[in-house]
């Protein structure tokens, strides 16, 4: 009886794919180049990094602001400042920013790797890490002034407090990141402006290359971006340093200070994963706020 599992498990598994329009179309895809990979026909395949040749575009496409956006990123800040309310670039300028930034500071026991050893030691968990900012504060004042821009230009939409909170906290700035993170959470709406950055993205390929790309690659597209995956762990990390600073708040007896870190970091990223633009996106804003959902649970029964 033993030996027909394996049998078994690989008939199973041929009913589904026989079975399921989706693994079928998959199977077919791999061996015939169907659907997806026949759609790479309309032109070359969208490189991971965005790297281009200047000089291969004419002058027709580098007039355009989403070619040039993405063929020169070195120019993107002096673009900003010619395209003052272009939201979308003001954006992927603060997001370039992030994605690069090496924070001083860590999540305490968040973010400790060493956290039993430590607690058996009776050794607190470290609060400042020990990489060095690879920011001076100038710098971080200036993303700081972006990102109130970015408030001004779109008053209803907390994406822009998300991003203050972020270059408040790195600046150790951390009162006034809770005020913001309060007030954000409460606004209608969160747009990253991810959509435009895609077809922007699509455009310069296009204009590049002098074809246009298959539905399904530039569907890809939202996926590619490299940079994109360091946004999602700097956000990530941020969001331990901010709830690590609620659970001391809690430890110490500052409920009241506590349940707003918790509450309004939860409200603003389940606000952000109902309006993101890639599963991606999703995933990462749902467990931060899971993150905080939990933290502010335990102190509702903590208190009770």
């Amino acid at each position: 009886m033993k030996c027909r599992w394996p049998l078994l498990l690989l008939l199973f598994c041929w009913l589904l794919i026989l079975l399921v329009p989706s693994l079928r179309h998959l199977f077919r895809a791999q061996l015939f180049g169907d659907g997806f990979y026949r759609g790479w026909a309309y032109g070359p395949v969208p490189q991971l990094t965005d790297t281009f040749d200047a000089q291969k575009l004419d002058a027709q496409s580098t007039s355009d602001l989403r070619v040039l956006a993405v063929t020169a990123p070195h120019e993107l800040e002096a673009l900003v400042e010619k395209n003052p309310r272009e939201a979308w670039l003001l954006a992927r300028l603060l997001q370039k920013s992030m994605g690069q930034m090496q924070l001083d500071r860590q999540g305490g026991e968040l973010s400790d790797g060493n956290l039993a050893q430590n607690q058996a030691a009776k050794i607190p968990s470290p609060e400042r890490s020990k990489t060095k900012a690879n920011f001076t504060p100038a710098e971080l004042q200036k993303w700081i002034e972006l990102a109130r821009r970015g408030q001004r230009l779109e008053p209803d939409n907390a994406y822009w407090d998300w991003l203050l909170v972020y270059f408040l906290m790195a600046g150790w700035r951390d009162e006034e990141a809770f005020r913001v993170l309060e007030s954000g959470s409460r606004k209608p709406q969160f747009n990253a402006h991810q959509g435009e950055w895609v077809e922007a993205r699509r455009a310069a390929r296009e204009a590049y290359f002098g074809n246009r790309l298959s539905p399904e690659a530039a569907l890809s597209m939202q996926f590619s971006a490299v940079d994109d995956f360091s946004i999602y762990s700097r956000q990530r990390e941020m969001a331990r340093i901010i709830v690590w600073q609620g659970i001391k708040a809690q430890r110490r007896g500052d409920h009241q200070k506590a349940l707003r870190i918790f509450t309004g970091l939860a409200r603003l990223n389940y606000k952000a994963a109902q309006n993101a633009y890639s599963y991606i996106d999703q995933m990462v804003y749902r467990a931060i706020a899971t993150l905080a959902l939990s933290r502010a649970i335990e102190h509702y029964v903590g208190v009770a």
